[in-house]
């Protein structure tokens, strides 16, 4: 069940965010699968024998996948490899001109292919690595549905005498658990059961299907550039955000992220007896699930840049403004809203009813008015109690001893020279305007 928060700025909330290491997670019904999916499980399953196989034979391949995965490449983001550009020798990026990517890793694939043909790993009755007749067409097909190799965290991050990786892979029937391999320091392999308490504590390297190969998406609505008559007008930009819940399964790379602004023209309900309007604009963008780790363990890495222009001019009859900001994922569509002030021509100040349309299995984080001169002031001088003192603040945690308790933390008012904008323990931003 997905969880929706309605968060408004006036309103104190007493919650705790959690340690990474004291998620659970809940065990869930078995989804059935298409026989799209049946066949891409089929693939992934098939994928990790072969990778194991070709480990077993040469373990320089952990050393060389995790060069690729680090290096990264200007196609997509961080901490991963598309399969397609290890089976190729033309790629342009000098990330990945190691041994890796050269003919030897689809060689070294297509002999593991023929020897595990018979074999599944963690079968599903009746469907194997038969689904493909030859490596040929095996590899054809992650390269058709842009299968990557995963580190949900960097190796780097773990203690050094914990930097194996177990090979998993998405088990498309399920969003919590699949089985795992891991080497031991002898080269035999065991089972685990990889989740997100897993790889909390022990790194991980996921196949996963269908992952798009922009590193940035576009707004799908733009900033409104024409300025309004109104000269007061200036603009507003969201500069970093911390996150400290996931939101989506450990088998899904990025949180896909969205953020919205009410628009500007608003209509009378008669039936209602009020005035209504909706968004607007819509910002989306891809974040990596290890800054959520990042945050959740209070590092200053965790505040993730995004820069989004989030209202060009905003002028001073915008008395509020509505934003939501979420997290996607598919589902049937419904409504939620909530209430701004606008000044209205011929009218006057007035409540306005937004209206936004999102799925029945969005996270909603964030859903409220945000007042202009509130938001200014905050910018301008911090969000400050009674007594003048500001009480919006971040602690860090810089220091933690062998068992991972913190021993040194570092409180900030400000990140990057910006005011933090706090809408729950949880979310926080920084904001700036021109």
């Amino acid at each position: 069940m997905k969880k929706i928060f309605y968060i408004f700025a006036l309103v104190a909330f007493a919650l705790t965010s959690c340690d990474k290491n004291e998620i659970t997670i809940q065990p869930e019904a078995s989804k059935t699968l298409s026989p799209e999916q049946l066949k891409m499980r089929s693939a992934l399953e098939t994928t990790t024998n072969i990778l194991l196989d070709m480990i077993a034979s040469d373990q320089t391949y952990f050393d060389e996948l995790n060069k690729v995965i680090v290096a990264g490449s200007p196609n997509y983001m961080e901490d991963r490899v598309m399969l397609k550009d290890l089976f190729t020798t033309t790629s342009k990026s000098s990330a990945l001109r190691v041994k890796a990517n050269s003919n030897k890793f689809t060689s070294d694939f297509k002999t593991a292919f023929i020897k595990n043909k018979p074999q599944k790993v963690g079968g599903i009755s009746g469907v194997n690595s038969g689904t493909f007749s030859n490596p040929d067409s095996l590899i054809q097909y992650l390269t058709e549905n842009n299968v990557i190799l995963n580190c949900p965290y960097p190796l780097e991050d773990y203690d050094e005498d914990n930097r194996t990786p177990a090979i998993s892979f998405d088990p498309m029937n399920n969003d919590s658990t699949n089985v795992g391999y891991l080497f031991d320091k002898l080269g035999n392999i065991t089972e685990v059961q990889v989740s997100q308490a897993y790889a909390d504590k022990h790194p991980v390297w996921i196949l996963i299907p269908n992952q798009p190969e922009k590193k940035y998406q576009p707004a799908s609505i733009k900033a409104q550039k024409a300025k309004s008559a109104i000269t007061d007008g200036f603009r507003t930009t969201i500069n970093k955000i911390y996150l400290t819940e996931y939101y989506c399964t450990i088998f899904v790379a990025n949180l896909n992220m969205r953020i919205l602004r009410s628009g500007n023209t608003f209509s009378w309900d008669n039936n209602a007896k009020s005035y209504t309007g909706s968004f607007s604009q819509m910002n989306t963008f891809e974040m990596p699930r290890k800054y959520v780790g990042y945050a959740k363990d209070k590092k200053m890495s965790g505040w993730y840049p995004v820069d989004i222009e989030w209202d060009y001019d905003w002028y001073s009859d915008k008395k509020e403004q509505a934003l939501s900001v979420y997290e996607h994922d598919g589902g049937s569509t419904i409504t939620y809203e909530t209430y701004v002030k606008a000044i209205i021509p011929n009218v006057g100040e007035a409540g306005v009813k937004v209206t936004g349309t999102f799925t029945n299995s969005d996270d909603i984080i964030v859903l409220q008015p945000l007042g202009r001169d509130y938001l200014l002031n905050v910018i301008n001088n911090g969000h400050r109690d009674s007594s003048g003192n500001i009480d919006w603040k971040w602690t860090e945690v810089t220091k933690r001893n062998f068992w991972g308790t913190p021993t040194a933390t570092a409180e900030y008012t400000q990140i990057d020279g910006k005011y933090i904008y706090r809408f729950s323990p949880s979310f926080m931003m920084t904001f700036s305007v021109q």
